[in-house]
C-alpha cells in the first residue's frame, strides 16, 4: 500500500503515512459469497442420463 500524498509504502493496518503524517482512508473489503450449484444443469444432466438409458433400453428391445 502507498501513501496517495508522497507515494511512500505504507505498513498494511497503518491510519497514518510513516513519511508524511496524512491520514489513510482504510476500506474493509467484504467477501464474496460462496457460489451455489446451478440446479438447471442438475436436473440437465439427470434427464440427459434418463433419455440415454431409456435409448438404450429401446435399442434392447428392437434388437432383442
Amino acid at each position: 500500500m502507498f501513501c496517495p500524498n508522497c507515494g511512500a509504502q505504507i505498513p498494511d493496518g497503518s491510519r497514518f503515512c510513516i513519511n508524511c503524517g496524512a491520514q489513510l482512508q482504510v476500506t474493509q473489503v467484504q467477501p464474496q459469497p460462496p457460489k451455489k450449484n446451478k440446479p438447471w444443469l442438475i436436473i440437465a444432466l439427470i434427464l440427459a442420463a434418463v433419455l440415454l438409458l431409456g435409448a438404450g433400453i429401446a435399442a434392447i428391445d428392437i434388437w432383442g
